[in-house]
């Protein structure tokens, strides 16, 4: 650990300090590293695009909602994935562009018909090699899904059975009087997320026995 004194020195020294020099330095200081906390896996790119991609990961791995360290692994391998496809579209795009900027102008209808043709043409391995990217990823994407959906379903339904499980011991408890406190079976539930479950519990059977009583009441047209 550094003392405050030698905190506040280094703070000092960079602020004096101006910057990479060289054009070498320039080139490394313009690119960012990440290393992600799970893999150890290192990520280098441009600055601006480690920004996107670190707000790209963020708002995915909000919707995924891994649970645990292997769901994280296989969220992060989907992210990544199509961080990738992305990719590959963004390129293909750039060759059509390219092309479009060779065109000659007279005509737009005509300069983006005959720019497709020519980019089809001159660039068919180029775009074939990014074709097969995209079917390769898109693959790779479907089955780390497939996982990841596979792995969070029965995760809940095991969670529900013992939620299960802890509101009928909790209900012969208290039919009892008497104290439990659900870790003494191995429960990670509160009592307050049990209560909760046996309220809801409640509320399903009561309504469905309304809409039972309500079937069997309503007028038939004969």
């Amino acid at each position: 650990m550094s003392s405050t004194a030698q905190v506040l020195a280094n703070q000092a020294n960079a602020l004096l300090s101006t910057g990479p020099k060289t054009e070498e330095g320039k080139k490394k200081s313009s690119l960012n590293a990440w290393r992600h906390g799970l893999t150890g896996q290192t990520v280098v790119m441009p600055h601006e695009d480690m920004q996107a991609y670190l707000a790209f990961r963020h708002d995915l791995e909000a919707q995924l909602q891994p649970a645990n360290a292997l769901e994280s692994q296989i969220a992060g391998r989907m992210i990544d994935i199509q961080w990738r496809l992305n990719r590959c579209f963004s390129l293909e795009m750039a060759v059509f562009a390219l092309g479009q900027a060779e065109a000659s102008g007279d005509d737009p209808q005509i300069d983006a018909v005959m720019t497709t043709a020519r980019v089809l043409h001159d660039k068919k391995s180029t775009i074939q090699v990014l074709g097969m990217h995209e079917q390769r990823l898109t693959r790779m994407y479907t089955n780390a899904k497939a996982e990841l959906a596979s792995l969070q379903s029965a995760r809940k339904t095991l969670a529900v059975s013992h939620l299960s499980d802890a509101a009928l011991i909790r209900n012969h408890k208290q039919m009892l009087q008497q104290p439990w406190e659900p870790a003494e079976n191995g429960f990670e539930f509160s009592i307050a997320e049990i209560d909760f479950f046996l309220a809801r519990e409640k509320n399903v059977a009561a309504a469905f026995c309304a809409a039972r009583q309500g079937s069997d009441t309503s007028p038939r047209l004969l």
